[in-house]
C-alpha cells in the first residue's frame, strides 16, 4: 500500500510557521525543510525531506531536557485530527510511531507495539 502524500498546507497548518528551505528554488516536496518553534521554555525543530520522508526531530526544553531522533525513509507521515487535537503521526514501520502534538502544548510520543 503506498503512503499518502503530505501536503505542504497540511505542515504549515500544524506548525503555524514558514519552514526554512535549504534551497528556496525547489518545490517544498523535494526539498529539505525546517520547522522551527519555540513554546515557552519549550522549543521544536522538525526536519523533513518529504519526498524521501527523511526526519530529524530536536526537542529541548531550557531546564537541559534534550531529545533527537533522526530516521531516514519513514513509512509515512499523516495528519490526524481527533477530538479537536491534530497529531503529526509518523510511522517507523515495525509496529513503531511517533506521535508529536503542538496543541496544547508540544508533546512527543513514541509508541512501540511488540507481539510475542
Amino acid at each position: 500500500m503506498e503512503p499518502n502524500r503530505l501536503e505542504e498546507w497540511q505542515l504549515l497548518s500544524f506548525f503555524e510557521v514558514e519552514p526554512e528551505r535549504f534551497d528556496a528554488h525547489e518545490d517544498w516536496f523535494v526539498n529539505d525543510l525546517a520547522y522551527v518553534v519555540q513554546r515557552g521554555r519549550v522549543s521544536l525543530r522538525f526536519e523533513i525531506a518529504p519526498y524521501c520522508r527523511d526526519l530529524r526531530i530536536s526537542l529541548k526544553s531550557e531546564d537541559g531536557f534534550s531529545y533527537d531522533f533522526k530516521a531516514l525513509g519513514v513509512r509515512d507521515v499523516r495528519l490526524v485530527s481527533e477530538n479537536h487535537v491534530e497529531t503529526l503521526v509518523i510511522d517507523l514501520g515495525d509496529s513503531s510511531s511517533l506521535l508529536l502534538t503542538m496543541r496544547p502544548a508540544i508533546s512527543l510520543i513514541h509508541r512501540s507495539c511488540t507481539v510475542i
